[in-house]
């Protein structure tokens, strides 16, 4: 490849001239130069007219995104592949679907973090075209679990926008996942997707997944709490790989590349971070260990063990106060050393449950300094969306209308598409009397809701503010669509509950690597295995 740019060649001057033109007026092959030459910083316009010029790019994206060197590259060309990726995923078609499904080998090999969070979506785009290929790599019970796992999500994701596909994916998903000749990471993972997609007649292979030995992502009160919910968690299938391309994360990674050398300050703080992953990542802690573990922090966890166990309905001013302190010397202790949080939540139980509920105690006490405090400090160590969403109703709800307001601001701005900040914005502007500005986000709310919980949570507070403000109308079409959606959901599940029936294997095992009993001459993993349905437990889920 030249060092002018590569096969595509160079556009004189990159992203500098294109103002003056505009992408359009560039050649096919002055267009794709750019992803030689402009790193990971070309906008939603270039890849616009990159997907609207269609399949005559998919031969030279498809060189770009096969071509090894590009995924090891450091110089201006590093997000080659990346990018031909993406723009093959968001044309299709069948070239496409073939150049992608390399280059998912290639990226496995290569281990592209880049690209992995994305391949289930942008195989789903593809469609059933995408499905058998898929079906092999799944297959190949040599192969990395983690490869194989993101062979089946892309399989899973293909079924969102083809249900008649259904019933032969998740067979054949849920055929693995019941396999005891199969590596247990491997069936476990299959059935995360099964979890994944509220697969309730699965509940009993589910059950005795959790138990299996190995990298497990779920236990036994996981499944069940997933399968009590009515909806899919379905936003890794359903991904937009195309963000990439927006100005906000355009320019979130130009600020992150711009900062140089980090600070000492800064340096300490990720590899605080990064300790607490790893400390994470070693698993759960026990009571007694989490104790013999504080060591001289042990009677701070001891305060606060006192302090979580306060069971008063009414508590006081003072009582509230005390908690503050506890949970300001928590803050103190772990933000030197966040690794400490592992061992006092391991010993407080749902530490951080109390702490989010705490700012909103203080400030139904009057005390909304040290709620913003709190607030503030926590936001810099745990789920900042959470306690910076509070934070802004508290602060409206005190009147405190210019602080209110700019804390929405940075809220907005830094979480614009977490569907609670959104929603607890609305309920700010609502506590300040803005019902427009209320009304606004609630609409952004319930276009960002997933599932029916989200959905009841923006509704509940929207078709108020409607009625409200005199649009009685469209609050009764909201009502009358939710009354709907529910009426829907009870249909599906008395279904799904008549469907749950015993069903008794008939005739010996057949093994994966045995000759298929269709007569083809392959191997079952090759041919059949998965298009039947697996055996269903003997005892019929909720029995």
């Amino acid at each position: 490849m030249a060092e002018a740019g590569g096969p595509l060649g160079l556009l004189r001057g990159g992203l500098r001239d294109i103002g003056k033109t505009g992408y359009d007026a560039l050649s096919d092959e002055a267009l794709l130069g750019l992803i030689f030459t402009e790193g990971d910083r070309l906008p939603m316009e270039f890849v616009r007219e990159a997907i609207s010029r269609g399949e005559r790019l998919v031969p030279v994206l498809a060189v770009a995104a096969l071509d090894p060197h590009n995924y090891e590259r450091v110089d201006a060309g590093w997000c080659s592949a990346i990018h031909a990726c993406f723009i093959l995923g968001a044309i299709g078609g069948a070239k496409a679907a073939e150049a992608l499904l390399k280059a998912f080998d290639l990226s496995e090999e290569t281990d592209d973090d880049w690209l992995v969070d994305e391949w289930a979506s942008m195989f789903g785009r593809l469609g059933p075209v995408i499905l058998e290929p898929l079906k092999e790599r799944a297959s190949e019970d040599m192969a990395d679990c983690y490869w194989r796992h993101r062979a089946m999500s892309g399989m899973a994701a293909v079924t969102l926008a083809h249900p008649e596909r259904t019933e032969e994916v998740f067979s054949f998903i849920a055929g693995i996942a019941a396999d005891t000749d199969e590596n247990p990471n491997a069936r476990i993972w299959a059935g995360d997707i099964l979890l994944d997609f509220r697969l309730k007649e699965h509940e009993h292979l589910l059950l005795s997944l959790a138990e299996l030995p190995g990298d497990s992502v779920y236990d036994a009160d996981g499944v069940r709490e997933a399968l009590s919910k009515k909806d899919p968690a379905l936003r890794w299938y359903k991904r937009d790989w195309l963000k990439f391309y927006t100005a906000e994360e355009v320019a979130g990674r130009l600020k992150s590349s711009a900062s140089g050398r980090l600070s000492e300050d800064d340096a300490w703080e990720q590899a605080m971070e990064h300790l607490e992953e790893e400390m994470e990542g070693l698993g759960p802690l026990s009571w007694d260990e989490a104790e013999k573990m504080l060591g001289s922090l042990l009677p701070l966890a001891k305060k606060a063990e006192e302090a979580m166990c306060f069971e008063a309905e009414d508590p006081s001013r003072e009582d509230s106060l005390r908690r503050y302190s506890v949970a300001m010397e928590l803050y103190e202790a772990i933000s030197r050393d966040r690794s400490k949080f592992r061992l006092f939540d391991a010993y407080l139980d749902d530490l951080l449950g109390w702490l989010v509920s705490l700012p909103i105690e203080l400030a139904s006490q009057g005390l909304v300094d040290e709620a913003a405090r709190l607030g503030s400090a926590w936001s810099e160590l745990k789920e900042p969306e959470n306690f910076l969403s509070d934070l802004a109703v508290i602060l409206a709800e005190a009147a405190r209308e210019t602080e209110a307001r700019e804390q929405i601001r940075k809220n907005l701005k830094r979480f614009p598409e977490e569907i609670w900040v959104r929603i607890k914005a609305g309920d700010a502007f609502r506590a300040l009397k803005d019902y427009p500005c209320a009304e606004a986000e609630y609409r952004k709310g319930l276009g960002l809701a997933e599932d029916s919980e989200d959905r009841s949570a923006v509704l509940e507070r929207f078709i108020p503010v409607l009625r409200e403000n005199d649009k009685s109308a469209e609050a009764d079409g909201l009502e009358a669509e939710e009354d709907r959606c529910k009426d829907e959901e009870r249909r599906r599940a008395e279904e799904a509950r008549a469907r749950w029936t015993t069903v008794v294997r008939q005739g010996p095992k057949i093994g994966r690597n045995d000759p298929c009993p269709c007569g083809s001459g392959k191997k079952h993993k090759k041919c059949c295995l998965g298009k039947e349905s697996p055996p269903r437990p003997t005892t019929p889920a909720g029995a």
